[in-house]
């Protein structure tokens, strides 16, 4: 088979390449016509006769109008951001007209400041102190439950809900304000909310002034982490927390132990205290009948 000779279109203009682009279209129809007509006639119809509509073939429609095609490619925008040195926030790199608008909380909104002012508005109440007893911690604060299909009022003070957890009574309290009022303050039987902040504050102190840590911990970071027991185990319910010692200057990735404490908030005892960290019930009980 001779090799067909190439063509130089680079130089060929517009209106001579669509003019030989629907010839060659013409001409592919026209062959398309004839090898239909003569698969027909070998099959016995009339020449004359029409197509099969299943082997009709779809040509393209010839181009009657002349294209208009961009001078230059264009250009697509590159989102991107600041790096590290150009200050913080990023910001993204072509940005422009920028304005600085000074944002101001929703009237009614619920914000840090109206937090503290709710809490401590709930803490005057009797019915709250009663309840807490005089060792208690503060867990966390949220918008009270509306349901689905209501719709918060904004001329009414924000009803929201605070957890809190009595050390004196080993019981979470729940406690519902509407603005600075009271609404409803409960207890909640069998609820172990998450370690607050204060209380594992006082846990690490308890630890680092139990004799079997006394001199060993004293330069160590600590944290705390409540710990959960089966509902048949003699500690369950008991608000203990895992306090764990390490070194911060070990490694920059997970800091191992060094020292764990089991501590009883509701007693302020240390159950367990050693050097190997991890806790199990049967030295935890063991620790519990021996205080007992």
């Amino acid at each position: 088979m001779s090799k067909q000779p190439e063509i130089d279109l680079t130089n060929i203009p517009l209106d001579d390449l669509v003019s030989l682009h629907n010839r060659v279209l013409r001409k592919i129809a026209a062959r398309a016509k004839i090898d239909l007509e003569s698969q027909h006639g070998e099959q016995g119809a009339p020449a004359s006769a029409e197509p099969d509509p299943r082997l009709e073939l779809e040509i393209a429609t010839p181009v009657s109008e002349q294209l208009y095609l961009p001078s230059e490619v264009p250009r697509i925008p590159r989102f991107a951001f600041t790096g590290p040195g150009e200050g913080w926030p990023p910001r993204p790199t072509e940005q422009r007209q920028v304005r600085q608008l000074q944002a101001e909380p929703l009237h009614g909104s619920f914000t840090d400041e109206l937090e503290q002012r709710v809490r401590h508005a709930a803490l005057s109440y009797p019915d709250v102190r009663e309840l807490l007893g005089e060792r208690h911690a503060f867990i966390h604060t949220d918008m009270a439950a509306t349901g689905k299909s209501m719709r918060p009022d904004l001329d009414r003070p924000l009803r929201m809900r605070l957890i809190f957890f009595s050390h004196t009574h080993n019981m979470a309290v729940e406690v519902e304000m509407e603005g600075l009022e009271l609404v409803r303050a409960v207890n909640v039987p069998g609820f172990q909310p998450p370690e607050a902040v204060e209380e594992i504050d006082e846990a690490i102190e308890i630890a680092r002034a139990d004799p079997r840590l006394h001199g060993l911990v004293e330069n160590l970071e600590a944290s705390g982490l409540l710990q959960q027991f089966q509902r048949e185990d003699p500690l369950a319910g008991r608000r203990i927390l895992w306090v764990t010692f390490f070194d911060p200057g070990e490694t920059e990735g997970e800091k191992p132990a060094r020292y764990g404490a089991a501590v009883d908030l509701n007693r302020r005892t240390v159950l367990v205290a050693r050097q190997d960290p991890d806790l199990t019930r049967s030295d935890t009980r063991q620790s519990e009948a021996t205080d007992a």
